[in-house]
């Protein structure tokens, strides 16, 4: 819903890392520009770092849960759903990792963490 305007950048073919979503409480406050931010870092570095097995065709999903804080620094990432493909799985850590440090959340946050959801999908249609 809504991802469709992100098409003008010619993503590779059947790559795509869902927005992220927020698993915390955000006390009301609109993270929609933080998400959009982190959203396109995340995306680039991903693109950067898709293994070249990937041209076998082989699908894979990966989920990775993570906390971000005020400072932009990531920790407790784990992945939830493995693609069963290490180097799937590695690239989309690593994302995180080269997307560090993740912008300052907006004024209004008071809080000092949130919970980030992220799904990245290979060689599945989007």
């Amino acid at each position: 819903e809504g991802d469709s305007q992100l098409n003008f950048d010619n993503p590779p073919p059947k790559f795509s890392v869902n927005r992220p979503r927020i698993l915390s409480d955000t006390e009301g406050v609109n993270f929609s520009p933080w998400l959009t931010a982190v959203y396109f870092r995340v995306r680039d570095n991903w693109y950067s770092v898709i293994p070249q097995v990937y041209r076998s065709g082989l699908q894979g999903v990966v989920v990775i849960v993570f906390d971000v804080y005020s400072n932009g620094r990531i920790s407790g990432l784990r992945v939830v759903r493995s693609s069963g493909r290490s180097p799937y799985d590695r690239a989309a850590i690593s994302s995180l990792k080269l997307s560090e440090p993740f912008p300052e959340f907006p004024t209004a946050f008071s809080q000092d963490q949130l919970t980030l959801q992220l799904t990245y999908l290979y060689n599945i249609g989007v």
